[in-house]
């Protein structure tokens, strides 16, 4: 008899183990994505690009714009998800010249002009690098919900910056579509893009 439930029970736990493993590669994959239905991120900005311009975000329109705030001395989550969206347009083929990549800095006290065209010129050659005032980039961070707070780097002996690291898609009107991972794979965010992309 105690065989007999031994037998029964080894199927019925691999069976669990199983349900678990699924269920956890799911929320991984689910993890990268995250549409909302509604939301009041985004909205209009008008700041100054690598090439010492004034940019609005009304010049983008008719264009998908993939948002990401952040600063060029950051060590990890910034040039991974720099890499990565150039890595996903790269993917795209002719298609990712209805995307538009914006870069946003929460240093606006280290990364002038000068500083962001030389960051920018490490990815795909259509991002847009902005800086400005630092009330403009306030209000920026306040639209896209974004937390930016410096703090002391022993190490450096100068400052680093906490900040939000989500890529933001918004639509061919500046509305907001959905979030990703900073580290969202090129190839989920390729296939996330395309889909939109149809939508013109």
């Amino acid at each position: 008899m105690k065989n007999k439930i031994f037998f029964i029970a080894i199927p019925a736990l691999a069976l669990v183990a199983y349900m678990l493993l699924t269920w956890q590669m799911q929320s991984a994959v689910s993890a990268e994505v995250r549409p909302v239905e509604k939301t009041t991120i985004g909205g209009d900005f008008s700041l100054t690009n690598q090439h010492n311009k004034i940019v609005k975000s009304t010049d983008f329109r008719g264009k998908l714009m993939l948002v990401f705030f952040g600063f060029t001395s950051c060590p990890d989550e910034c040039p991974t998800a720099m890499m990565h969206i150039t890595q996903a347009l790269n993917m795209l083929g002719k298609a990712s010249t209805e995307i538009v990549p914006i870069f946003i800095t929460v240093d606006p006290k280290r990364d002038d002009v000068k500083t962001l065209a030389d960051y920018v010129a490490n990815f795909h050659p259509s991002t847009v690098a902005l800086t400005g005032e630092l009330e403009d980039l306030k209000k920026a961070q306040a639209a896209y919900k974004i937390y930016a707070s410096e703090h002391a780097d022993v190490k450096t002996k100068t400052y680093m910056v906490n900040h939000s690291a989500f890529i933001y898609l918004m639509n061919r009107n500046g509305e907001y579509v959905a979030h990703f991972a900073h580290d969202i794979s090129p190839e989920n965010l390729a296939v996330s893009l395309r889909k939109f992309i149809g939508d013109k």
